[in-house]
Formats: structure tokens, C-alpha cells, sequence
């Protein structure tokens, strides 16, 4: 899902950063946030770690921590460095919008708010993910024979 706002964001294609919006981040590509960047769309923290301002979606009132591995949502910012203190970047999956997008947000929801335990969560989550590559491998059959 994209967070409405056209923005300015760093892409890296082939090794690559190159300056582009918002609006042209299809599946799959990979960009870079620095702090104080909006997030653009759904995705999945790649590389690095950072503090992520959730407030607007979760109510949350502190910075979340994510590291690789973990979604974040359109609509968020990042606030501050990870735990690594140096980085000043993370690098974010952009992922498709849809409803597997938004069963992930409410799984990390539901985490967030502890209504599920963190295994739970990442067992939930893989099923998921699992979903979302039946359906893409679907759509690419789909598309090829049509």
C-alpha cells in the first residue's frame, strides 16, 4: 500500500541509487530511508535498523525498533539511528499492495499490542508470505497465457 504522499525516495537498481518517486516503486524494489524520510509503501526492513514514528497508525507514542526482518507501513517515518548508533540509513523491501499487505499489518499489529506472542507472530507471518508467493507465481501464470 502507498502511503498517498508522491515523495522523492532512493531506489537501488543494479547496484545503484538513483533518485525517483514515490509513485514508480513497483514490487520488489528495493530503496533507502534515511532519518526523517517518510515511508513510502508497505514493506520489509531488508538491511540496518532504525527507530520508526507509528504513532499516526498504531497510537503507539514512542519510536518502534525494526530491524531486518520486520514490516513497517506506509505512512510512518523514521525518527532516529537502531541500535547500531551509526547507521543513518535502513533499507526497505517495497512490497505489493494488497490483501496480503494488509493481513501482514494486522499480524504486526496484533504483535504490537501483545494479543500474540512473537513465535506466533513470525509462524503467521511465514504462512503468509508463503500466500503472497502462490499468488504472485499465480498472476505471472495468469498474465503469460493470456
Amino acid at each position: 500500500m502507498l502511503s498517498g504522499d508522491d515523495q522523492m525516495v532512493w531506489r537501488v537498481a543494479d547496484g545503484v541509487e538513483e533518485e525517483v518517486s514515490s509513485s514508480e516503486l513497483v514490487k520488489g524494489d528495493l530503496i533507502i530511508l534515511r532519518i526523517g524520510s517518510g515511508v513510502p509503501c508497505d514493506g520489509t526492513v531488508t538491511d540496518g535498523d532504525a527507530l520508526v514514528e507509528e504513532a499516526s497508525m498504531t497510537g503507539e507514542s514512542l519510536p518502534v525498533y525494526k530491524k531486518a526482518g520486520d514490516a513497517v507501513v506506509a505512512g510512518t517515518h523514521l525518527e532516529g539511528c537502531g541500535k547500531n548508533g551509526e547507521r543513518e540509513l535502513a533499507r526497505f523491501m517495497s512490497i505489493a499492495a494488497g490483501s496480503a499487505s494488509e493481513v501482514e499489518y494486522q499480524l504486526l499489529l496484533a504483535c504490537d499490542l501483545d494479543y500474540m506472542q512473537d513465535e506466533t507472530y513470525r509462524e503467521l507471518n511465514q504462512e503468509v508470505n508463503e500466500v503472497k508467493r502462490m499468488l504472485n507465481s499465480f498472476i505471472q501464470k495468469l498474465t503469460a497465457n493470456g
